[in-house]
């Protein structure tokens, strides 16, 4: 027979906590163990020589000296509850699903984005020095015309920028930029 342990005494908000019993998950991530007033410590998601090594000379150990926990004796071998799990999965298995139509969801036809800056079949520039209107600022790359705003001293040119462009990121910029120039 298998053994059950339930938490009785309130361990706050998140219940008993069980530093040296984590739940691990696929992804790699781990978090110790949290157990609610009336719930059982879940043993199968739990690695056995870590439960063990708790009952031994851990937190599990010492709650169930303290009386936070009880031990109980599991009623049913597993065996049984193997088979009452294969009769429900054949049970269901032979009843008919029902066929419901579910409402079709509705679909929302994606807006048109404004054009981008940037011309398909033209080669960004890479040289900042090459940059002397707003047709060649439209050339460079996201952060380029970042770093190119920020050297930039033309308040012209800034401003036509900041008129011209759809990007809050780049009038944020400019705006900055010709606050830093007055």
């Amino acid at each position: 027979m298998s053994k059950r342990y339930k938490v009785i005494a309130y361990g706050g908000y998140d219940g008993l906590k069980f530093p040296d019993l984590v739940v691990r998950f696929t992804s790699g991530y781990a978090i110790p163990l949290h157990v609610k007033q009336d719930e059982y410590v879940p043993l199968q998601i739990l690695d056995p020589f870590d439960i063990q090594k708790s009952l031994i000379v851990g937190s599990l150990g010492r709650y169930i000296k303290g009386g936070q926990i009880i031990v109980e004796d599991d009623e049913e071998p597993k065996e049984e509850k193997k088979e009452e799990e294969t009769t429900k999965i054949e049970t269901l298995k032979q009843e008919e699903p029902k066929k419901e139509e579910l409402p079709k969801p509705t679909v929302e036809e994606p807006k048109p984005q404004p054009q981008v800056e940037k011309k398909s079949d033209e080669k960004p520039l890479t040289d900042l020095s090459q940059v002397k209107t707003y047709e060649d600022f439209c050339k460079l790359t996201f952060f380029l015309k970042i770093e190119f705003i920020k050297k930039h001293a033309d308040k012209a040119l800034l401003q036509q920028i900041l008129e011209k462009t759809n990007s809050p990121q780049l009038q944020n910029h400019v705006q900055i930029r010709l606050s830093l120039i007055d």
